[in-house]
Protein backbone atom coordinates (compact mmCIF):
# COMPACT_ATOMS: atom_id res chain seq x y z
CA UNK A 1 0.00 0.00 0.00
CA UNK A 2 1.39 3.41 -0.96
CA UNK A 3 0.96 6.29 1.48
CA UNK A 4 1.19 10.00 0.79
CA UNK A 5 4.78 11.18 1.34
CA UNK A 6 4.80 14.72 -0.05
CA UNK A 7 1.71 16.91 0.08
CA UNK A 8 2.18 19.72 -2.40
CA UNK A 9 -1.27 20.88 -3.43
CA UNK A 10 -2.35 24.21 -4.91
CA UNK A 11 -5.98 25.25 -4.93
CA UNK A 12 -7.63 24.14 -8.18
CA UNK A 13 -4.34 24.12 -10.11
CA UNK A 14 -1.33 22.21 -8.89
CA UNK A 15 0.47 18.89 -8.67
CA UNK A 16 -0.15 16.09 -6.19
CA UNK A 17 3.07 14.25 -5.38
CA UNK A 18 2.78 10.64 -4.19
CA UNK A 19 6.38 9.59 -3.66
CA UNK A 20 7.46 8.52 -7.16
CA UNK A 21 3.86 8.75 -8.44
CA UNK A 22 2.30 12.04 -9.49
CA UNK A 23 -1.29 12.98 -10.19
CA UNK A 24 -2.06 16.26 -11.92
CA UNK A 25 -4.78 18.58 -10.67
CA UNK A 26 -5.92 21.17 -13.21
CA UNK A 27 -9.07 23.26 -13.06
CA UNK A 28 -10.47 21.17 -10.21
CA UNK A 29 -9.69 17.89 -11.97
CA UNK A 30 -7.54 15.12 -10.55
CA UNK A 31 -6.29 11.96 -12.32
CA UNK A 32 -5.38 8.92 -10.22
CA UNK A 33 -5.33 5.12 -10.10
CA UNK A 34 -6.87 2.58 -7.73
CA UNK A 35 -4.93 -0.55 -6.81
CA UNK A 36 -5.61 -4.06 -8.12
CA UNK A 37 -6.85 -5.71 -4.94
CA UNK A 38 -10.18 -6.25 -3.24
CA UNK A 39 -11.07 -3.46 -0.85
CA UNK A 40 -8.63 -0.91 -2.31
CA UNK A 41 -9.71 2.61 -1.31
CA UNK A 42 -8.24 6.02 -2.09
CA UNK A 43 -9.09 8.79 0.35
CA UNK A 44 -9.02 12.57 -0.11
CA UNK A 45 -9.73 15.69 1.92
CA UNK A 46 -11.20 18.59 -0.02
CA UNK A 47 -11.32 21.88 1.89
CA UNK A 48 -13.84 24.53 0.86
CA UNK A 49 -13.84 28.14 2.06
CA UNK A 50 -15.47 31.47 1.30
CA UNK A 51 -14.27 33.19 -1.88
CA UNK A 52 -11.12 35.24 -1.22
CA UNK A 53 -12.61 38.55 -2.33
CA UNK A 54 -15.96 37.94 -0.69
CA UNK A 55 -17.86 38.65 -3.89
CA UNK A 56 -19.06 35.06 -4.42
CA UNK A 57 -19.59 34.33 -0.76
CA UNK A 58 -19.14 31.20 1.28
CA UNK A 59 -19.31 27.62 0.06
CA UNK A 60 -22.77 26.06 0.21
CA UNK A 61 -21.92 22.61 -1.16
CA UNK A 62 -19.27 20.48 -2.84
CA UNK A 63 -20.06 19.54 -6.44
CA UNK A 64 -18.43 16.21 -7.28
CA UNK A 65 -18.38 13.61 -10.07
CA UNK A 66 -16.11 10.80 -11.24
CA UNK A 67 -15.24 8.95 -14.45
CA UNK A 68 -13.61 5.54 -14.86
CA UNK A 69 -10.86 6.08 -17.44
CA UNK A 70 -9.46 2.54 -17.33
CA UNK A 71 -8.54 1.46 -20.89
CA UNK A 72 -11.16 -0.93 -22.20
CA UNK A 73 -10.19 -4.47 -23.10
CA UNK A 74 -10.63 -5.80 -26.60
CA UNK A 75 -14.40 -5.39 -26.27
CA UNK A 76 -15.06 -9.07 -25.65
CA UNK A 77 -17.18 -10.35 -22.81
CA UNK A 78 -17.39 -13.90 -21.46
CA UNK A 79 -21.19 -13.84 -21.60
CA UNK A 80 -22.29 -13.01 -25.14
CA UNK A 81 -25.71 -13.57 -26.68
CA UNK A 82 -26.81 -13.59 -30.32
CA UNK A 83 -30.32 -13.19 -31.73
CA UNK A 84 -31.51 -14.42 -35.12
CA UNK A 85 -34.91 -13.56 -36.60
CA UNK A 86 -36.21 -15.14 -39.80
CA UNK A 87 -39.46 -15.49 -41.68
CA UNK A 88 -40.58 -17.43 -44.72
CA UNK A 89 -38.66 -19.86 -46.92
CA UNK A 90 -36.79 -19.74 -50.16
CA UNK A 91 -40.03 -20.54 -52.00
CA UNK A 92 -42.31 -18.01 -50.30
CA UNK A 93 -39.94 -15.13 -49.67
CA UNK A 94 -37.24 -15.32 -47.05
CA UNK A 95 -36.12 -12.48 -44.75
CA UNK A 96 -33.65 -12.67 -41.89
CA UNK A 97 -31.83 -10.44 -39.43
CA UNK A 98 -28.97 -11.25 -37.04
CA UNK A 99 -27.55 -9.32 -34.10
CA UNK A 100 -24.37 -10.86 -32.67
CA UNK A 101 -22.16 -10.43 -29.59
CA UNK A 102 -24.71 -8.59 -27.48
CA UNK A 103 -22.90 -7.99 -24.19
CA UNK A 104 -24.45 -8.00 -20.69
CA UNK A 105 -26.31 -4.82 -19.87
CA UNK A 106 -26.78 -3.78 -23.50
CA UNK A 107 -29.63 -4.01 -25.99
CA UNK A 108 -30.26 -3.91 -29.75
CA UNK A 109 -33.28 -2.61 -31.65
CA UNK A 110 -34.11 -3.54 -35.25
CA UNK A 111 -36.92 -4.23 -37.72
CA UNK A 112 -37.55 -7.16 -40.03
CA UNK A 113 -39.74 -6.34 -43.05
CA UNK A 114 -41.46 -9.70 -43.49
CA UNK A 115 -45.14 -8.77 -43.53
CA UNK A 116 -47.77 -10.76 -41.67
CA UNK A 117 -47.25 -14.32 -40.48
CA UNK A 118 -44.92 -16.15 -38.11
CA UNK A 119 -41.43 -14.89 -37.29
CA UNK A 120 -39.02 -17.40 -35.77
CA UNK A 121 -36.63 -16.03 -33.16
CA UNK A 122 -33.56 -17.91 -31.91
CA UNK A 123 -31.09 -16.87 -29.21
CA UNK A 124 -27.76 -18.64 -28.75
CA UNK A 125 -24.53 -18.21 -26.76
CA UNK A 126 -22.00 -18.57 -29.58
CA UNK A 127 -18.83 -16.63 -28.72
CA UNK A 128 -19.17 -16.97 -24.95
CA UNK A 129 -15.81 -17.80 -23.39
CA UNK A 130 -17.30 -19.07 -20.12
CA UNK A 131 -17.25 -22.83 -20.70
CA UNK A 132 -19.37 -23.86 -17.70
CA UNK A 133 -22.44 -25.79 -18.85
CA UNK A 134 -24.39 -24.56 -15.82
CA UNK A 135 -23.92 -20.86 -16.54
CA UNK A 136 -27.26 -19.23 -17.31
CA UNK A 137 -27.80 -16.16 -19.45
CA UNK A 138 -30.91 -14.02 -19.06
CA UNK A 139 -32.52 -11.89 -21.74
CA UNK A 140 -35.71 -10.17 -22.81
CA UNK A 141 -37.31 -9.86 -26.25
CA UNK A 142 -39.89 -7.20 -27.03
CA UNK A 143 -41.79 -7.51 -30.32
CA UNK A 144 -44.24 -5.22 -32.06
CA UNK A 145 -46.18 -5.94 -35.25
CA UNK A 146 -46.32 -2.67 -37.21
CA UNK A 147 -47.64 -1.26 -40.48
CA UNK A 148 -45.71 1.02 -42.83
CA UNK A 149 -46.51 4.03 -40.62
CA UNK A 150 -45.19 2.37 -37.48
CA UNK A 151 -48.66 1.76 -36.04
CA UNK A 152 -49.59 -1.39 -34.17
CA UNK A 153 -51.41 -4.02 -36.22
CA UNK A 154 -52.20 -7.41 -34.68
CA UNK A 155 -51.52 -7.85 -31.85
CA UNK A 156 -52.26 -4.22 -30.97
CA UNK A 157 -49.78 -4.12 -28.09
CA UNK A 158 -46.11 -4.93 -27.56
CA UNK A 159 -45.24 -8.43 -26.40
CA UNK A 160 -42.36 -8.87 -23.96
CA UNK A 161 -40.86 -12.23 -23.10
CA UNK A 162 -38.07 -12.94 -20.61
CA UNK A 163 -36.10 -16.18 -20.73
CA UNK A 164 -32.90 -17.91 -19.64
CA UNK A 165 -30.54 -19.99 -21.76
CA UNK A 166 -27.59 -22.14 -20.69
CA UNK A 167 -24.19 -22.12 -22.34
CA UNK A 168 -24.16 -24.06 -25.59
CA UNK A 169 -27.95 -24.16 -25.79
CA UNK A 170 -30.49 -22.26 -27.86
CA UNK A 171 -33.77 -20.59 -26.95
CA UNK A 172 -36.54 -20.46 -29.55
CA UNK A 173 -39.45 -18.02 -29.62
CA UNK A 174 -42.05 -16.94 -32.17
CA UNK A 175 -43.94 -13.75 -32.97
CA UNK A 176 -47.15 -14.00 -35.00
CA UNK A 177 -48.39 -10.87 -36.80
CA UNK A 178 -51.73 -10.37 -38.53
CA UNK A 179 -54.09 -7.77 -39.93
CA UNK A 180 -55.80 -5.09 -37.87
CA UNK A 181 -59.21 -3.82 -38.98
CA UNK A 182 -58.23 -0.22 -38.20
CA UNK A 183 -54.53 -0.04 -39.07
CA UNK A 184 -54.36 -2.64 -41.82
CA UNK A 185 -51.74 -5.22 -42.73
CA UNK A 186 -48.48 -5.88 -40.90
CA UNK A 187 -45.46 -4.82 -42.91
CA UNK A 188 -42.69 -5.40 -40.38
CA UNK A 189 -41.72 -6.76 -36.99
CA UNK A 190 -39.95 -4.46 -34.53
CA UNK A 191 -37.62 -6.22 -32.09
CA UNK A 192 -35.86 -4.96 -28.97
CA UNK A 193 -33.43 -7.52 -27.58
CA UNK A 194 -31.72 -7.00 -24.21
CA UNK A 195 -28.98 -9.12 -22.65
CA UNK A 196 -29.88 -8.83 -18.96
CA UNK A 197 -27.20 -11.24 -17.73
CA UNK A 198 -25.16 -10.04 -14.76
CA UNK A 199 -21.52 -9.84 -15.87
CA UNK A 200 -19.25 -11.01 -13.01
CA UNK A 201 -16.19 -9.56 -14.73
CA UNK A 202 -17.55 -6.00 -14.68
CA UNK A 203 -16.08 -3.75 -12.02
CA UNK A 204 -17.90 -0.51 -11.21
CA UNK A 205 -16.15 2.50 -9.68
CA UNK A 206 -17.74 4.20 -6.66
CA UNK A 207 -17.01 7.39 -4.76
CA UNK A 208 -18.49 8.51 -1.45
CA UNK A 209 -18.45 12.13 -0.27
CA UNK A 210 -18.90 12.77 3.46
CA UNK A 211 -19.07 15.79 5.75
CA UNK A 212 -20.35 15.98 9.29
CA UNK A 213 -23.49 13.79 9.39
CA UNK A 214 -24.19 13.83 5.61
CA UNK A 215 -22.99 11.62 2.78
CA UNK A 216 -23.59 10.95 -0.90
CA UNK A 217 -22.39 8.40 -3.47
CA UNK A 218 -21.63 8.45 -7.21
CA UNK A 219 -21.00 5.50 -9.52
CA UNK A 220 -19.41 5.14 -12.95
CA UNK A 221 -18.78 2.15 -15.19
CA UNK A 222 -15.90 1.84 -17.62
CA UNK A 223 -16.33 2.12 -21.36
CA UNK A 224 -18.66 5.04 -22.02
CA UNK A 225 -16.31 8.06 -21.72
CA UNK A 226 -19.00 9.85 -19.73
CA UNK A 227 -18.78 11.17 -16.18
CA UNK A 228 -21.11 9.95 -13.48
CA UNK A 229 -24.00 12.23 -12.59
CA UNK A 230 -22.80 15.14 -10.52
CA UNK A 231 -23.61 15.02 -6.82
CA UNK A 232 -23.91 17.99 -4.47
CA UNK A 233 -23.22 17.52 -0.78
CA UNK A 234 -24.47 20.52 1.20
CA UNK A 235 -21.97 21.03 3.99
CA UNK A 236 -20.85 24.64 3.84
CA UNK A 237 -17.25 25.68 4.43
CA UNK A 238 -14.85 23.10 5.82
CA UNK A 239 -13.34 19.69 5.08
CA UNK A 240 -15.11 17.12 2.90
CA UNK A 241 -13.91 13.50 2.85
CA UNK A 242 -13.92 11.62 -0.47
CA UNK A 243 -13.47 7.83 -0.68
CA UNK A 244 -12.90 6.10 -4.03
CA UNK A 245 -13.36 2.32 -4.29
CA UNK A 246 -14.93 -0.31 -6.53
CA UNK A 247 -17.33 -3.26 -6.60
CA UNK A 248 -14.49 -5.74 -7.13
CA UNK A 249 -15.14 -8.93 -5.17
CA UNK A 250 -13.00 -11.62 -6.83
CA UNK A 251 -9.26 -11.81 -7.38
CA UNK A 252 -9.67 -13.01 -10.97
CA UNK A 253 -11.30 -9.72 -11.90
CA UNK A 254 -9.26 -6.84 -13.29
CA UNK A 255 -9.66 -4.69 -10.21
CA UNK A 256 -7.20 -1.88 -11.01
CA UNK A 257 -8.98 1.34 -12.01
CA UNK A 258 -7.79 4.59 -13.55
CA UNK A 259 -10.10 7.48 -12.81
CA UNK A 260 -10.58 11.23 -12.87
CA UNK A 261 -12.48 13.21 -10.29
CA UNK A 262 -13.94 16.65 -10.93
CA UNK A 263 -14.88 18.84 -7.99
CA UNK A 264 -15.87 22.40 -7.14
CA UNK A 265 -16.76 24.32 -4.01
CA UNK A 266 -19.93 26.19 -4.97
CA UNK A 267 -22.15 28.79 -3.36
CA UNK A 268 -25.93 28.49 -3.12
CA UNK A 269 -26.24 29.79 -6.71
CA UNK A 270 -23.94 26.98 -7.96
CA UNK A 271 -21.08 29.42 -8.65
CA UNK A 272 -17.53 28.18 -8.05
CA UNK A 273 -15.99 29.92 -5.03
CA UNK A 274 -12.54 29.01 -6.36
CA UNK A 275 -11.31 27.73 -3.01
CA UNK A 276 -11.06 23.93 -3.41
CA UNK A 277 -7.90 22.53 -1.79
CA UNK A 278 -7.36 18.77 -2.17
CA UNK A 279 -5.03 16.50 -0.22
CA UNK A 280 -4.73 12.75 -0.75
CA UNK A 281 -4.85 11.06 2.64
CA UNK A 282 -4.63 7.42 1.48
CA UNK A 283 -3.34 5.98 -1.79
CA UNK A 284 -4.06 2.31 -2.41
Amino acid sequence: MMRLTNKAIAASVGTLLLGSVSAVVQADILDQSLGNFIGATDSYRITCQSSPDGAIGQTDHLNFKIIDTTPSNDGSSPLLLNIHVKKGSNRTGFVTHDETEVTPGTQREFEVAGGKGTYKIAIDTLGTTDTSKTTKHTFSVETRCLNDNGEFTKPAVAKIKTRTVKNGKKANLTAVCGKNKLTGETSKLYVKFANTTADPSRVVLNAQVLKDNSATNVTDGNGDDVYSDASNLKGGNGDYTVLVNSTAYASQQDNARDYTIEYQCENSANVDTGTADIVQVQDQ
